[in-house]
């Protein structure tokens, strides 16, 4: 089966199994895990997620163990940030962003990685991290249980204590409370305020919620709701009705996917143009973190852990499952 999947700025494919990484360049299929270098340090290990740092040239690796492991791009070789061996179990999160790799638990540890001078510069802090999201200009929004911080724990951001989750949109942060959307700026300041609907006050788990194109898309119990965020206005998508919507969390702020408790998913385009497929088992649990891939103009793949991979053709609207009976 298929756990993940990304392809790097040269173009080579990445494949996350429970068997180790491979590398796909076009032509064959190249097992990273079983080369002799690399073998100590990733046999037996289940790769669950990937990320690419294009600024250094290096490959994040993270396994079902909880280890981070990074790859430099221009050898090809395995290299280990120096993090305690004990300590992770510490930190089952991660976090990549532009500048800095997050690692953090449900204690009140978390750790803040970069790449600095041909090294790894390692910070621990001690905070209880909720939820992480980058903007696209580069910064790191950290939802801790004292509020938000931006980039840093030097200054929490103001009226942010009631704050349950954020999203980013450009260089905005989208705080949702129990009653209201605050949205912070850059310079730590308040933007605007606004009155949720009615049917999300006083709710205690998470909203289900997503950046699409410019609005915020948010499932309720029965109509899926459109937050403009550049106007602050409420309405409604009569043409998504969905029955426990749960949205898959991606870094395609243009895209939203969506999938239901029948077992159909649905991608909104950027040309508000909303396709679906039914792909999945009725009241199956799809919980897993998934992660989607844009490997041409007209194919994406979706991949999460235990779910195999599903390689969506656009311009035919074919949809393709590989999974765990597949060779």
């Amino acid at each position: 089966t298929i756990n993940c999947i990304l392809q790097d700025k040269a173009g080579y494919i990445w494949i996350g199994t429970p068997n180790g990484l491979d590398r796909y360049d076009g032509y064959s299929l190249w097992n990273f895990s079983k080369d002799k270098e690399n073998h100590a340090r990733l046999q037996g290990e289940s790769i669950v997620g990937m990320h690419e740092d294009r600024t250094n040239k290096m490959l994040w690796i993270f396994t079902s163990g909880n280890q981070a492991r990074c790859i430099n791009l221009n050898n090809f070789t395995l290299t280990d940030y120096c993090e305690k061996k004990e300590d992770e179990q510490s930190y089952p999160y991660y976090h990549a962003g532009k500048l800095y790799l997050w690692r953090y638990g449900k204690e009140n540890r978390c750790q803040r990685i970069r790449f600095v001078n041909n090294k790894f510069v390692v910070e621990n802090f001690k905070h209880q991290i909720h939820q992480i999201c980058s903007d696209e200009e580069g910064n790191d929004w950290i939802l801790s249980e004292k509020g938000i911080y931006l980039n840093g724990f030097e200054e929490c951001l103001p009226e942010s204590d009631s704050v349950k989750q954020i999203i980013t949109y450009h260089g905005l942060c989208l705080g949702i409370t129990h009653s209201q959307i605050i949205i912070y700026n850059h310079s730590r300041r308040v933007v605007r305020k606004t009155s949720l609907p009615k049917v999300f006050h006083g709710l205690q788990s998470s909203i289900e919620a997503s950046v699409w194109i410019d609005k915020l898309l948010l499932l309720g119990p029965k109509n899926t709701y459109v937050y403009e965020i550049i106007d602050g206005i409420f309405s409604t998508l009569p043409d998504l009705q969905l029955t426990e919507g749960k949205i898959l969390q991606q870094n395609n702020s243009h895209l939203a996917y969506i999938y239901d408790k029948k077992g159909v998913l649905y991608r909104l385009g950027e040309d508000e143009k909303i396709n679906k497929w039914k792909i999945f088992a009725e009241k199956e649990d799809c919980q897993a973190q998934w992660q989607i891939s844009h490997l041409n103009q007209t194919t994406e793949a979706l991949s999460a852990y235990g779910h195999g991979l599903y390689l969506l053709d656009l311009a035919n609207g074919n949809i393709v499952h590989y999974h765990k009976d597949d060779q």
